[in-house]
């Protein structure tokens, strides 16, 4: 279960919603896509098993929310929350933006805002999904 933070400055207009780790598969195309929660029920989903993990984080240069992999595995994890194998390879990322390189921003607190420069205080309650 991810969990979404939405952050909202105190000085300006400005919101993003941040979130934590999601599982993915990759379809037949290769192509990321959400695993689902609480359960992964679609035929395709149980077929292709979780291949690691994203978030969605801001991205500075482009000023819009990306999806990045954080990591990776080498083969499908079926039970992942309860074994991944030690001969599985896991490969870890920084979470960039796929279209400029930028680190993206997973979390605004202590941060400065954006739009305005204002320093975010506190933190959001998170959502979860």
């Amino acid at each position: 279960m991810a969990g979404f933070s939405k952050w909202e400055c105190e000085s300006c207009d400005f919101k993003v919603e941040t979130s934590g780790f999601h599982e993915f598969y990759r379809d037949d195309h290769g192509e990321l896509r959400s695993y689902g929660h609480p359960t992964a029920t679609s035929k395709e989903v149980k077929e292709k098993g979780v291949k690691g993990f994203f978030v969605r984080g801001y991205c500075t240069k482009c000023n819009a929310v990306k999806v990045a992999i954080t990591q990776e595995f080498n083969s499908p994890i079926y039970n992942w929350h309860l074994h991944i194998s030690s001969d599985n390879e896991v490969k870890s990322f920084k979470p960039i933006c796929s279209e400029c390189g930028t680190e993206l921003i997973l979390d605004f607190f202590e941060k400065p805002c954006p739009k305005c420069g204002n320093i975010f205080n506190g933190i959001p309650v998170p959502e979860f999904s």
